[in-house]
């Protein structure tokens, strides 16, 4: 309980306080070896570069993972590229994750991101690579 707790108020204190432009989103896809989930928060901080929080979860092959996302994005004529940081909380050691060698070392990982895609409207599509969960690639919308 005490770790939903530190994760509710790190997803509350990581969207900055001015903002253009803010909502909700969601997202399937692909990463850590599982189809994953996620929602959050999302800000325009200046000039369409955009911060993302969410949480999100993942079922795999007999494992689960919970995942929780900051990310920043900037675009450039129709796609954008962008950093991220997260915290992936994996049900079991779990090994053969597309993009990661061997068996992970832990079942809390926290990993980097570097991510690429394009926004069309409301809707986005990307794909990445993620120290904590591999190769990661999903589809969203923002509301």
């Amino acid at each position: 309980m005490n770790k939903f707790l530190l994760i509710l108020l790190l997803l509350v204190l990581s969207t900055p306080l001015l903002a253009h432009d803010s909502g909700f989103w969601v997202e399937g896809g692909y990463g850590g070896g599982a189809f994953l989930m996620n929602t959050g928060y999302q800000r325009e901080i200046v000039d369409d570069i955009k911060w993302f929080s969410g949480i999100g979860y993942g079922i795999g092959n007999q494992y689960g993972v919970g995942v929780v996302d900051l990310r920043v994005t900037v675009p450039r004529e129709g796609i954008f590229g962008g950093i991220g940081v997260c915290y992936a909380l994996y049900s079991e050691r779990v090994a053969d994750i597309p993009g990661i060698s061997g068996t992970l070392p832990s079942k809390n990982l926290v990993g980097a991101e570097l991510l690429a895609g394009a926004r069309m409207e409301n809707r986005t599509y990307q794909i990445g690579y993620n120290t904590a969960l591999g190769i990661r690639a999903s589809a969203g919308y923002e509301f």
